[in-house]
């Protein structure tokens, strides 16, 4: 284990056991490099482990924020619905498609398409799920539910600026991204393509093949 990843799981550990209690902040960069006898930059690069975790956020002008602990992970089965009990925030609109959905679905690059977001929050808790929906431009919104899910990839990466917004979480930390596609069981034509984003830190993902749905 290299040296700022042994000062990183010490600084989780003085977290965890309460050893900054009373503090918003963790102390000055060059006074926990002096405690424990190791340079700056060690300590610098710990701490930005610890940010990619979601334990702690750096703000200029206010030194390293200490964050409360994230909720308890929860198993999502996916494809399939989310509890009823969570809320959701239901926006329809009609933008321009990113590249791999406008490819998936046979548009123009570029061209405003119809967009379902909801975005999932559990009692008591952040937002846990960021489900867009996209519609091509033949699908009927009445005949959605007959649509046949074919095909998911799960993918991870770092939080944009507006899926960190939504998720009340700090750019760049790790997210999973579900994509999920649907055809037309007459033509076998895709008609939507559903992109779900979760904090990593938040969930596990259990697939089950014989269901549909992606949360939406």
């Amino acid at each position: 284990m290299a040296l700022y990843e042994n000062e990183a799981a010490e600084l989780l550990r003085r977290i965890e056991n309460g050893d900054f209690a009373g503090r918003k902040t963790l102390p000055q960069i060059r006074d926990l490099a002096k405690a424990r006898a190791v340079s700056t930059s060690t300590i610098r690069t710990a701490i930005a482990l610890l940010e990619q975790h979601g334990y702690v956020r750096r703000v200029r002008g206010q030194g390293t924020i200490i964050l409360p602990p994230p909720p308890a992970r929860r198993t999502i089965t996916l494809p399939g619905d989310l509890p009823h009990e969570w809320t959701a925030d239901a926006t329809r609109s009609t933008q321009p498609a990113p590249a791999s959905v406008a490819s998936i679905l046979a548009t123009a690059p570029g061209a405003s398409i119809r967009c379902h977001q909801r975005v999932t929050v559990p009692p008591g808790e952040p937002p846990l799920v960021i489900a867009d929906t996209w519609l091509s431009a033949t699908a009927d919104e009445d005949a959605l539910d007959d649509a046949i899910p074919t095909r998911q990839t799960v993918t991870a990466r770092a939080a944009t600026r507006d899926h960190a917004r939504l998720l009340e979480i700090t750019p760049g930390l790790p997210v999973m991204e579900i994509t999920e596609v649907r055809e037309s069981p007459d033509t076998g034509r895709p008609l939507t393509v559903t992109v779900c984003v979760l904090p990593a830190n938040r969930v596990q993902i259990s697939v089950d093949s014989e269901r549909g749905g992606c949360g939406t």
